[in-house]
C-alpha cells in the first residue's frame, strides 16, 4: 500500500508510521528535513519531500508536476497551525498561513484528487477535538478545523473514494503536553496511532472521534470544563 503524508514530520504521524507494514511505500511531505531526520533517522526508507503548506503556489506546483503518484494511494493530510491565540500579536501573514494549511490547502488537495483520474483509494484529514469544543486560546485553529469538517460531511456523497475525518483527542507529544488542561484526557501518541489505525481500515466515509471516550463532549459541563 502506498501512502502519502502531508505534513509528517510530528510525533503521531511518526507513530502511526510505525505500526504500518513493513511493505509499505510512503511518501512523506514537510517543510523541515531537520524534523524529519529526527523523527526517522538519515538512513530511512521513507521518501521526504520539501514542501511548505502554508504556501499555495508551492502547493499547486508540485500537484500539477507529481498527479499521477496519488493513483490507488491512502492521503493523509496531517499538518495544522495550531498557535495562533486571540488578542496575540500577530499580522496578517499568520493569519493567512494558518487559513492555508488548516483549510485552503486540504480543500484544494481533495477537490484535485476528485477531478483527476489517477484518484487515491482514501483521503484522511486529521481535525481536532477542539473543532467540537472550540476554545478561546485557539480560536482560530478550532474554527477552520470545524470548517473543514464540515466540508467533508457536506460532500463525502460526491466524492468518488473514502473520505475521512478523524478528530483526535488531548495527544501528549513534547509540543502539546503542556497545553492540555486535565492530563488524565490525554494518550500517548502510541496510543492514538492504533485507534486512527482502526478508523484507516474502514471504508466508510464521515466523521470519527478517537478515543470514543470523547463523545462525552456532547454534555454540556463537559464541554465547559475545557474552554
Amino acid at each position: 500500500m502506498k501512502y502519502i503524508i502531508f505534513g509528517g514530520t510530528n510525533e503521531i504521524i511518526a507513530s502511526v508510521i510505525s505500526l504500518l507494514p513493513d511493505s509499505s511505500d510512503i511518501i512523506l511531505l514537510g517543510r523541515s528535513p531537520e524534523k524529519f531526520i529526527d523523527l526517522f533517522g538519515k538512513n530511512s526508507t521513507i521518501q521526504f519531500i520539501e514542501l511548505d503548506l502554508s504556501s499555495i503556489g508551492s502547493f499547486n506546483q508540485f500537484m500539477n508536476a507529481n498527479e499521477r503518484i496519488f493513483n490507488k494511494s491512502t492521503v493523509i493530510y496531517s499538518a495544522s497551525i495550531t498557535h495562533i491565540e486571540f488578542c496575540d500579536d500577530v499580522d496578517s501573514y499568520d493569519i493567512i498561513n494558518s487559513v492555508n494549511v488548516n483549510y485552503a490547502v486540504p480543500y484544494l488537495l481533495l477537490s484535485f484528487l476528485t477531478k483527476q483520474s489517477c484518484q487515491p483509494e482514501k483521503f484522511i484529514y486529521f481535525s481536532s477535538i477542539s473543532a467540537f469544543v472550540p476554545r478561546v486560546k485557539n480560536i482560530l485553529y478550532s474554527t477552520q478545523k470545524r470548517s473543514f469538517d464540515t466540508t467533508i460531511d457536506t460532500l463525502k456523497s460526491k466524492i468518488p473514494f473514502t473520505v475521512m475525518s478523524i478528530r483526535i483527542g488531548f495527544v501528549s507529544t513534547m509540543y502539546a503536553k503542556n497545553h492540555i488542561p486535565f492530563a488524565f484526557l490525554s494518550i500517548s501518541p502510541k496510543s492514538a496511532a492504533r485507534m486512527i489505525l482502526k478508523f484507516m481500515n474502514k471504508n466508510k466515509s464521515g466523521i470519527f472521534v478517537a478515543p470514543f471516550a470523547w463523545r462525552l463532549l456532547s454534555l454540556p459541563f463537559v464541554r465547559y470544563l475545557l474552554k
